[in-house]
């Protein structure tokens, strides 16, 4: 049986299969070259810390959180205004709490999640989330845990996209997931492995022999999914959002919800479209007939 496709990039890699197979055979791919030497979440976190140390009294940091919500709501939030706030929302002393960095996904909106599966279901998962790190014995820093996690991810993630490749004739190679690599990364100090306010810091020095530092550190250029687009009035899945079933969980929410295009409208797309297929067993081109 099959399961709902999580990462919205999978519907980017028949198509960028499709076009580099007329040129060549294989491909390389860089994912979980962030997981092993250090996402935007190590920033965030060496941030938090130092927060917490200079701003103690509880008082003070809930004013200044004040003043960065009403930015927010004025239109005069920044880049790094909005930064601050993400990084002053994170709680680095309780493990349950939803806004640890072990827990924190910028995909889940916790308040709605909360809302229809209950907070001891969402307090539930989170700490079956924590058990797989217990269950690979991973220890170490925050961020070495974090990472782990992120690798645990990455690996089905490379997976989904070995396989959607592969249906296109086009070989994934992905170097980050050689055992050597993530052998040499695991074994690494974590202070050189995730340096105060750098990331990829590792990767970056090794590469510094053979490239020019303005392709080094020039700004990342995102691969962005056009998912609002996707969802809304008019875009492409939005056929399918009009034909979601109700389900026992959303209650008389599914209508309210086939309105917000966010990434639990993705999720529920493809959880039902998963239902319909290998729980329903409904016939694919009636599932797809868009």
């Amino acid at each position: 049986m099959g399961k709902p496709i999580f990462n919205a990039q999978t519907a980017f890699v028949p198509e960028l299969s499709r076009v580099a197979v007329q040129n060549t055979s294989v491909c390389l791919c860089g994912s979980a070259g962030d997981a092993l030497f250090g996402t935007s979440a190590c920033r965030h976190i060496d941030i938090a810390f130092q927060i917490n140390r200079l701003v103690s009294w509880n008082f003070l940091r809930q004013a200044i959180m004040r003043i960065l919500k009403l930015s927010g709501k004025t239109g005069l939030s920044f880049d790094r205004l909005q930064t601050l706030q993400e990084c002053m929302e994170l709680d680095l002393a309780k493990e349950s709490s939803p806004t640890y960095p072990l827990n924190i996904s910028k995909r889940v909106n916790f308040e709605l999640v909360s809302d229809i599966f209950g907070r001891s279901k969402v307090t539930s998962a989170l700490s079956e989330r924590r058990a797989l790190l217990n269950q690979y014995q991973s220890n170490g820093s925050l961020k070495e845990r974090l990472h782990s996690l992120y690798v645990l991810g990455e690996h089905q993630t490379c997976e989904r996209y070995y396989q959607l490749a592969s249906h296109s004739g086009l070989k994934l190679i992905f170097p980050y997931l050689d055992s050597r690599i993530i052998r040499a990364a695991l074994s690494m100090d974590a202070n050189h492995r995730f340096p105060f306010m750098h990331t990829k810091k590792v990767l970056k020095d090794a590469l510094g022999k053979y490239m020019p530092n303005e392709f080094l550190y020039r700004k990342k250029s995102a691969w962005g999914v056009p998912l609002y687009e996707w969802l809304g009035s008019g875009g492409v899945l939005f056929p399918l959002i009009e034909k979601v079933n109700e389900y026992p969980f959303l209650g008389s929410r599914t209508r309210v919800m086939k309105r917000i295009q966010d990434w639990f409208l993705w999720s529920l797309l493809t959880f039902d479209l998963w239902h319909k297929l290998f729980i329903d067993q409904s016939p694919s081109s009636q599932v797809l007939d868009h």
